[in-house]
């Protein structure tokens, strides 16, 4: 099957072209490199020599990479090229520090007995699952081994896909036995639910590892999955994802009756004025919105109708968090009438301190100005694809977040959009043009950024506070940086500028002797006569 070990183990070999460090990934047909270049680490997957005059195995390369550079998602490992010649047969892809779910299972199987941990690793799986499915495209060979953890927060990658199935390469599809759905068998019945039996599997192989009992909701997701009636499974991976999320209402909730019943009785104002009181109230994690205008309120989420024509609503907040989640519906009923959900408004959960979760359906496509602000305790923010704009400020505050899928539909960044969250990577899709100032300031556990060849302004403050930040890559099509777009980044220290022509700029950095600036070497004397670049130390792209 396929070869797909990223681990490193061993020392460094140096060849004509690269620094090499070799690997433990040494296959059948293919063998792997960590190949070090200008300070950056990739992957590189080689065909072996001795299969290079086989058509069939370039084929394999040739479809994987094809894939893997049209799909752009924080959980699938990138692709950057491909090398096609006689005596050459390789790609070359992000390098993944890490493990393989099969070797965590091996080290610390009880890492999945943490909730936080089991949610965030089959949420960000069953995202990257969802990309390609959205591709028309099924992964087909899903194991614990094409899945790694990474060595920096625990993030899922998904690898290889080699294996895929599509239309065009149906004949090319793999499978796992132990992993592979009954109708793997025949190639007309592979469909993206052939994945959500993989994934039941995969749920069934951790609570194996486990010393104790996983969360007893992946039991009933697990045994869905599985089923042999493919039309008895789950549909999509957003269903799985609302199983996980979506909590049973505990005893909790029917104590937030019997509270708010007494408060009706006695009289909310003069409770309220109890200090102690309100504290005892927030701890229940139950504290509605007063005076919320809304038509509908389904599963404990309040929603006003924007259009009648259109049957169209907004969410504009909540009575309760049940369980710390937030379920938003992406159609409600009233009166026998059904109504799509297409936005979330301005504030609507500013301040839910205790929301610990939110799901987002597919179809929204506005998130209003500082909606989620300061619910601190959200670990994941999944945006779906349909989102076209985020107000400002949307998720400012919110410390907890430290994983951010972004809609592949922006355009935009709204400034202070993610102002202090705890994200360690992070991914900007392609299509993206503008930045808004403060967006990710205060990020201060940001290590890695990717900005799409599409940017073309970052505004004032951007990355300003990212102290962990060591690198940035600024795309060719940047015409403008705002000042401080990098201040006080102390671990900053090169800046990979592809612009061929300098941007005007003031103090974006506030130490620039500091700086290695590299730049396409046709551009390294303009760079060098213009403010503020020529005070770093200027070398050329190789």
């Amino acid at each position: 099957m396929a070869d797909n070990s990223f681990i490193d183990n061993s020392g460094f070999v140096i060849s004509e072209r690269h620094l090499i460090r070799q690997t433990t990934f040494e296959g059948k047909t293919s063998q792997g490199l960590v190949v070090e270049k200008n300070g950056k680490q990739f992957f590189l997957k080689r065909l072996r020599e001795e299969y290079l005059d086989k058509n069939d195995y370039r084929t394999l390369f040739r479809k994987e990479f094809e894939l893997g550079s049209e799909i752009h998602h924080e959980n699938i490992v990138k692709y950057y090229s491909l090398t096609d010649e006689p005596d050459e047969c390789s790609i070359k892809m992000e390098y993944v520090a890490g493990q393989t779910l099969a070797q965590r299972l091996g080290s610390d199987p009880d890492y999945f007995l943490s909730r936080r941990n089991i949610d965030k690793f089959f949420i960000q799986l069953l995202n990257a699952l969802g990309s390609l499915h959205r591709r028309h495209v099924v992964y087909s060979d899903l194991k614990p081994e094409n899945i790694i953890l990474t060595q920096v927060g625990n993030d899922v990658k998904l690898i290889d896909l080699g294996f895929c199935f599509t239309d065009a390469y149906s004949a090319t599809a793999g499978k796992t036995d132990r992993y592979a759905a009954p109708e793997h068998a025949d190639i007309d019945a592979i469909d993206i639910t052939t994945d959500i039996y993989c994934v039941g599997q995969i749920i069934n192989t951790i609570k194996s590892h486990t010393s104790s009992a996983v969360p007893k909701v992946y039991y009933k997701i697990a045994r869905r999955c599985i089923n042999s009636d493919k039309s008895r499974r789950y549909q999509s991976t957003d269903e799985i994802i609302r199983a996980i999320t979506a909590r049973k209402r505990t005893i909790r909730r029917s104590l937030a009756i019997v509270v708010t019943s007494v408060l009706l009785f006695l009289g909310v104002r003069i409770l309220f004025s109890i200090e102690s009181f309100v504290f005892w109230w927030d701890a229940l994690e139950i504290i509605p919105k007063m005076n919320i205008d809304y038509d509908i309120e389904d599963r404990s989420i309040y929603y006003k109708i924007l259009s009648e024509t259109d049957r169209t609503c907004t969410v504009v907040g909540a009575s309760s968090t049940p369980n710390g989640s937030i379920n938003i519906m992406s159609q409600v009923k009233t009166a026998g009438i059904t109504y799509d959900v297409v936005a979330i408004s301005d504030e609507a959960f500013q301040y839910y301190e205790n929301i610990k979760a939110i799901y987002i359906p597919e179809g929204i496509k506005t998130i209003g100005e500082n909606s989620f602000k300061g619910c601190m305790k959200i670990a994941t923010i999944s945006l779906p694809n349909t989102i076209k704009k985020l107000g400002v400020g949307a998720f400012n505050a919110c410390k907890g977040v430290k994983n951010i899928k972004l809609s592949s539909s922006l355009t935009e960044i709204s400034r202070q959009c993610f102002v202090g969250c705890s994200i360690e990577s992070l991914y900007i899709p392609e299509g993206v043009e503008r930045i808004g100032f403060d967006a990710f300031a205060k990020s201060d556990r940001l290590i890695e950024v990717y900005l799409p060849s599409s940017l073309k302004v970052i505004d004032r403050g951007v990355f300003y506070e990212c102290k962990l930040l060591r690198e940035i890559t600024i795309p060719a099509a940047v015409t403008e940086i705002g000042e401080y777009a990098f201040y006080e980044d102390a671990a900053l220290t090169d800046i990979y500028n592809l612009s061929p022509t300098p941007q005007i700029v003031t103090a974006i950095v506030d130490h620039p002797e500091r700086i290695t600036l590299h730049v396409p070497a046709e551009a390294v004397e303009a760079y060098s006569h213009t403010h503020h670049w020529r005070d770093m130390r200027i070398v050329p792209i190789e």
